[in-house]
């Protein structure tokens, strides 16, 4: 497994019955939803159900630079969020002159009631206006629903970890 939750009776079972280890934990890190978070450029995110048009070459162009990752996709993607039987899964897509810029995929509640949660987060490398315009209108969302934090699980490791730290408050 790339990684798995940090619970030793999970990995115990992995280990034992799957043969399979984790090469790194999970952690989770999140950001307070309580304070207006600031407006940047001319993306427009939009709030739907369904996977956005031209997800399947937006991922072709941001997937290319994983060297591990699930294909994310519209078949992936509407298969985990849209045809989900128990969860309901809120898209946010952002996008500037027609153009898609950015994707984020949550969840109320997960591990905490407390939490909006994070399942998916896409966006170019680099694209820091598509970031904030994304992370605003998610403030925006969780404060709407009574919510108090944003929260991803995310292997510490991975860069994009740091960068939510360091660029946008999660802890």
């Amino acid at each position: 497994l790339e990684s798995g939750f940090p619970q030793p009776e999970l990995q115990r079972v992995g280990e034992r019955f799957l043969r399979i280890r984790a090469l790194r934990d999970v952690s989770w890190i999140v950001k307070a939803a309580g304070r207006d978070s600031p407006r940047f450029g001319e993306i427009a995110v939009s709030e739907g159900d369904a996977i956005p048009d031209g997800i399947d070459e937006f991922w072709h162009r941001v997937g290319a630079g994983y060297a591990l990752a699930t294909i994310r996709d519209e078949c992936y993607l509407a298969w985990r969020y849209c045809q989900h039987p128990d969860v309901r899964y809120t898209v946010f897509e952002a996008r500037s002159a027609g153009d898609l810029r950015g994707v984020a995929i949550v969840r109320d509640g997960g591990p905490d009631p407390r939490l909006l949660t994070l399942m998916e987060w896409m966006t170019a490398p680099g694209d820091l206006e598509a970031e904030h315009a994304l992370l605003a209108r998610l403030t925006d969302a969780a404060r709407a629903r009574g919510l108090a934090y944003l929260g991803i699980w995310i292997p510490l490791a991975f860069p994009l970890a740091r960068h939510l730290q360091e660029r946008h408050g999660f802890f």
